[in-house]
């Protein structure tokens, strides 16, 4: 009698995934092959680069704020995912320290979440400058610059150059959240327009060296 219970069970919840993939076939939706499923495709490459800053100041309640600490302050906000095996809650993909440290956050390849869009979260690198360069911001000017510190702007040129090097990116694709959202990060304090102009320059001198590296033998 309970062999004959379990069986009629296992019947009903197999005919109920049947009636759900069968519905989600009818109304358009894409469903995984079994290569699919055993291979999964790889995620699409990234587009291109969102700046932001951490809307904090350098230490919080006697605590540095660096990767752990946002990794920690977005699990809270519920930023969770499963990407390679590991859970990350960091919604960016880079963090950069006061003193010019890159802290990595989520992998290159899994989706971000740092813009309140899909796209730019499926399809842009999430950088963080830990700061509040806001003058909007309540911690702009106290217990943090109005502006990023030197080293952060030279390691934030570096690692830009690095990505749009490795992932073909153009230069007009590194934006600033407020570019693509409804919010003033990363501050009117961040210097853009030179942030831009010192990536253009390092773009020129790899290609500069690189041209005198391949000069044909005569």
């Amino acid at each position: 009698m309970h062999l004959v219970r379990a069986a009629a069970i296992i019947f009903l919840f197999s005919l109920t995934g049947f009636g759900v993939a069968w519905y989600l076939h009818r109304a358009g939706y894409p469903l995984p092959t079994p290569t699919e499923r055993l291979f999964p495709p790889a995620p699409p490459k990234p587009l291109g680069i969102l700046i932001h800053h951490s809307a904090t100041p350098f230490r919080l309640k006697g605590r540095m704020v660096d990767a752990k600490k946002i990794d920690d302050m977005h699990r809270q906000r519920g930023f969770s995912i499963v990407c390679d095996g590991k859970v990350y809650h960091i919604g960016y993909h880079y963090v950069i320290l006061p003193d010019g440290r890159i802290q990595p956050g989520r992998p290159e390849n899994c989706p971000g979440a740092h813009s309140g869009s899909s796209f730019y979260n499926q399809r842009f690198l999430g950088i963080c400058l830990v700061g509040d360069f806001d003058s909007h911001g309540r911690w702009n000017g106290r217990r943090s610059p109005r502006q990023p510190t030197q080293a952060q702007i030279e390691s934030l040129v570096k690692l830009c150059t690095r990505l749009m090097h490795e992932y073909d990116m153009p230069l007009r694709n590194v934006r600033r959240h407020r570019d693509v959202g409804q919010t003033y990060c990363p501050g009117d304090g961040f210097p853009f327009g030179r942030v831009r102009a010192l990536i253009a320059q390092e773009l020129e001198r790899r290609l500069q060296n690189a041209s005198v590296t391949h000069i044909p033998a005569r």
